[in-house]
């Protein structure tokens, strides 16, 4: 019979979070600093409000340098 997994076990206690007006180049700096992969969007009273993976921050990257765009934020791609 195959042992309970628990959630808990793998989940990270203390992740890296942003808040939904920070630029994507800060939460980009943010998921090299601490090597994670993904993230909370919190808002002002610390309450969840959305995700952010570092696969979202790439890609937006990407998009803004071949289309010239300007800073994006974090809401536009939580």
């Amino acid at each position: 019979m195959m042992e309970s997994l628990k959630i808990e076990e793998y989940m990270n206690h203390y992740p890296v979070t942003f808040t939904s007006e920070m630029a994507v180049e800060e939460a980009s700096l943010r998921f090299l600093k601490t090597k994670q992969i993904g993230g909370p969007v919190i808002d002002d009273n610390g309450k969840l409000i959305g995700f952010l993976s570092e696969s979202d921050v790439l890609a937006k990257m990407l998009d803004a340098i071949y289309y010239k765009e300007g800073v994006a934020k974090v809401n536009t791609l939580m």
